[in-house]
């Protein structure tokens, strides 16, 4: 989860580990100024231990961010259900993609007579990269800060945390060039897991911001988008830019109708539900079966925000906002998804 929180740490054995090593980061960085309070005349002052009630207020924090009324992306809002833990060890997560089907079959006994199946299969992954941003204070501001609530920090906190939920979602839509053992971290603009689909003159050759074009042409190329998806189970949910999503706000689908076409066209089976976001721009949509089959977070530490360790005294107060997370987009041997992109080329 890209979070802790009390109930995925109770049931979540890595997470519960994730949170421990959080701890460790802090319990060392406090134990390095103890050390120089206790060996060095005079330095208590500013070498003295953080306020606990400061790692509350942070974790409470970094929490209200993430969730959607803090201004989080709605993707990531979308996929932080799906995540999967992993140890922060992690560099790279595997999965077979398998290609064949199996058979099932009906009887009275549950006895499988046939001989049992098998499919050709290949293996997939992605990196799971570390995400981060630092902020600091100079140690005689901090002081300052002991006697009125440490105010600063919890302001810079928040804005580094913005800023590592922000590079994250970028992470999620076009990828990293930084490769590791020939694996590779691509985002949905750029993956071949990705069902692509051209929007331009030698595709589809749809314009879907074109306030001049009808309601019965705009679904038309709606589900040709759509049945990029169709060897896939599930409804799915459609991010479009902020320009499709204000031509979607249209009425008068039919006379007398004040619904917008956004409205009915989540009406057609098979969408679950249509997005604005805000990362995408022009002629530019995603859409994706929101099953962790087909497209998934891989997490090996939820975001976080620790101490960096000071060497002397008046060493400046460093912190490290930062999260290990990946985007798994899974795909068959044959290369059938349950996400599209689709743009003009």
């Amino acid at each position: 989860m890209l979070t802790v929180n009390k109930k995925d740490l109770a049931v979540n054995a890595v997470m519960a580990r994730q949170y421990a090593e959080i701890g460790d980061f802090r319990f060392n960085a406090n134990a390095r100024n103890q050390m120089m309070v206790n060996g060095l005349v005079g330095s208590a002052a500013n070498a003295a231990e953080m306020d606990p009630r400061l790692w509350a207020e942070i974790d409470s924090q970094t929490r209200q961010l993430m969730l959607p009324n803090g201004g989080v992306s709605r993707l990531l809002t979308d996929l932080m259900p799906l995540a999967r833990s992993v140890h922060v060890g992690v560099l790279a997560t595997m999965y077979r993609r398998y290609n064949g089907e199996f058979e099932a079959q009906t009887s009275l006994d549950g006895q499988h007579r046939k001989p049992m199946d098998s499919g050709s299969y290949d293996y997939d992954g992605t990196l799971v990269l570390v995400h981060s941003s630092q902020f600091g204070i100079q140690w005689r501001e901090l002081e300052g800060q002991r006697r009125i609530g440490f105010d600063q920090i919890a302001d810079d906190q928040a804005t580094s945390v913005r800023a590592v939920r922000r590079q994250i979602v970028r992470t999620f839509l076009d990828g990293s060039d930084i490769t590791y053992k020939g694996v590779g971290a691509a985002g949905i603009r750029t993956s071949s897991n990705v069902q692509g689909i051209d929007l331009g003159a030698a595709g589809l050759n749809f314009d879907f911001t074109d306030d001049t074009e009808t309601y019965d042409d705009v679904r038309a190329a709606f589900v040709a988008v759509l049945n990029s998806l169709a060897d896939a189970e599930g409804d799915v949910t459609v991010y479009v830019s902020p320009q499709i999503w204000a031509n979607f706000q249209r009425t008068g689908v039919t006379a007398g109708n004040l619904q917008t076409f956004g409205q009915v066209l989540e009406l057609i089976p098979g969408v679950d539900k249509i997005e604005r976001l805000a990362e995408l721009s022009g002629n530019e949509m995603i859409g994706m079966i929101r099953q962790t089959e087909y497209i998934r977070p891989v997490v090996g530490m939820p975001i976080n925000t620790v101490p960096m360790e000071r060497k002397t005294p008046m060493d400046d107060y460093q912190y490290l906002t930062w999260t290990a997370t990946g985007l798994e987009i899974r795909a068959d041997a044959e290369g059938r998804s349950g996400v599209f992109y689709a743009a003009e080329a």
